[in-house]
């Protein structure tokens, strides 16, 4: 049996799934009030693709010719995570099947788990407080995307973290997420265990394997794939039993 000494986890279509143009419209627009006084600073859908919030809030402040200190985008960030908060009270978001099963059973089994995402730390919490999962994840072990622009650095920032608190094998460590595009690409991740799970926007190992190829920087990066997370004792077993090179 493999040990699991850590998992990650990313948080949209793979945890839960929220309203995300509309909560995001409103949290953007929001924000841009409160933090700059411009009514207008809502990113389309295609300017958020794939990248962290510090570098949506950057090019975001950039195209609309506004001055800004670096202190200006982790404030805009916490802004955003406050509205994000507000907005989804009145929007209800849905924790994927299998989802709270599987973090029990983790927790149960001591296995620390923490999350790599592309938005913010108080994105995060605001998104993961709606569907009552963030007290299972240790917010130490973790990277956000107000840390870095760059989100295919997420998974090595938070190895670095977790060096400095305990000394695991990076290939007992597991990475689940929806999306694996922009975490593996061109990026090499000293043999984390990498599962990918179709409830995003690739249903298949082919699709996503098509899509990471399309990637100037691409280097190879085997990962383990399930259609969900529906059965955690499936789950489990993969993962005890899987070990990629």
């Amino acid at each position: 049996m493999t040990k699991i000494d850590l998992v990650w986890f990313d948080i949209d279509h793979t945890l839960a799934l929220f309203p995300k143009r509309q909560t995001e419209d409103e949290a953007f627009a929001a924000m841009g009030l409160e933090v700059f006084n411009q009514p207008n600073l809502v990113p389309k859908a295609h300017q958020s693709q794939g990248k962290t919030e510090m570098h949506v809030v950057r090019e975001l402040l950039e195209s609309h010719h506004i001055d800004f200190a670096p202190s200006d985008i982790t404030r805009a960030c916490m802004v955003l995570g406050k509205h994000t908060t507000t907005a989804l009270k009145r929007e209800f978001p849905l924790v994927l099947p299998g989802v709270k099963e599987l973090l029990q059973k983790l927790q149960t089994d001591n296995i620390p788990l923490g999350l790599v995402t592309t938005g913010s730390i108080w994105q995060a919490e605001a998104k993961l407080r709606a569907v009552h999962l963030w007290n299972f994840f240790n917010t130490d072990l973790s990277s956000f995307g107000h840390e870095t622009e760059d989100s295919g650095g997420l998974l090595q920032l938070a190895l670095l973290k977790c060096r400095h608190q305990f000394n695991a094998p990076p290939q007992n460590c597991w990475y689940i997420c929806a999306d694996p595009v922009n975490i593996l690409r061109g990026r090499l991740l000293q043999n984390v265990q990498i599962l990918a799970v179709g409830t995003g926007n690739y249903h298949s190992p082919q699709e996503m394997q098509k899509k990471l190829e399309l990637q100037p920087s691409y280097r190879a990066h085997a990962f383990h794939f399930l259609a969900n997370l529906n059965s955690a004792d499936l789950v489990l077993k993969l993962m005890q039993s899987s070990r990629l090179a």
